[in-house]
């Protein structure tokens, strides 16, 4: 397919947090009907020997795409974005669909599915995407509970618009696992969640559908969890972040 340049709006690091948030002007030139919780390849403009996937984090129809980043130290990617100004252009190479949470079959028979989304620290970026796109199947049937965690709060990414875009209907479990819990928190991590009958009684159903993005040791700590308590593996979608990669995988249970 063919690469766009797109001009870097806000770059910035949030306080207390190990995000970038990164935004660029969606290009005049990319006409595509890119569909929820998709994702794209970005690159130094012009340059193929630094680039990595990241999932959209806002509504990509929206006028400018929002990326989360984790920032590692000596991470080449997210260096060489820390460096970039405003108005500077990266160039976006293709787009990759391995998490789509508005395609066709995640689509059919939306209202008499139950989802649930996991999700630890940028790995709710998909869902955001998903949560506020302009015909996201889940603004009808909002997810019957959204499990997210991250070491401390300060990477526990809009709470806030979590909340609203699901209008105020879903179970929320928040965690953090490094630090004394804020409010609303609970200390620990989001596979302790599926330790508990009460929860594990109302989750598991022939009709839930679960979306699992984020570590790669939660995907497949969580993924190995439910189908132990009887979910089929077809009923699990699930995207691997990598420290600074999304990528598609499939946990070798579920193959």
């Amino acid at each position: 397919m063919s690469e766009f340049s797109a001009r870097i709006v806000s770059n910035q690091l949030l306080a207390n947090s190990s995000t970038r948030v990164l935004e660029v002007e969606r290009p005049a030139t990319c006409d595509y009907a890119i569909l929820p919780g998709a994702g794209a390849v970005l690159s130094s403009h012009n340059s193929s020997e630094v680039e990595r996937a990241y999932s959209f984090a806002n509504a990509p129809d929206a006028p400018y795409w929002r990326f989360y980043i984790r920032h590692i130290e000596g991470g080449s990617f997210c260096e060489t974005i820390a460096k970039k100004k405003l108005g500077e252009e990266l160039c976006i190479r293709e787009f990759f669909y391995f998490f789509s949470l508005g395609s066709k079959q995640n689509q059919e028979n939306q209202e008499e599915q139950e989802s649930y989304f996991f999700a630890t620290g940028t790995g709710i970026a998909p869902f955001l995407c998903a949560l506020t796109a302009k015909d996201s199947p889940f603004k009808l049937n909002p997810p019957k509970a959204i499990f997210y965690g991250a070491r401390t709060s300060g990477d526990l990414l809009e709470l806030e618009t979590i909340k609203a875009c699901t209008h105020f209907k879903s179970h929320y479990h928040f965690y953090v696992s490094r630090e004394t819990p804020l409010c609303g928190m609970t200390h620990g991590r989001i596979s302790d969640a599926l330790a508990s009958p009460h929860l594990i009684a109302s989750i598991i159903s022939p009709r839930a559908r679960y979306y699992i993005a984020g570590l790669d040791q939660m995907v497949s700590e969580v993924s190995n969890r439910l189908i132990a308590l009887g979910a089929h593996y077809s009923q699990i979608s699930s995207e691997l972040f990598y420290g600074q990669t999304a990528s598609e995988s499939i946990h070798p249970s579920l193959k």
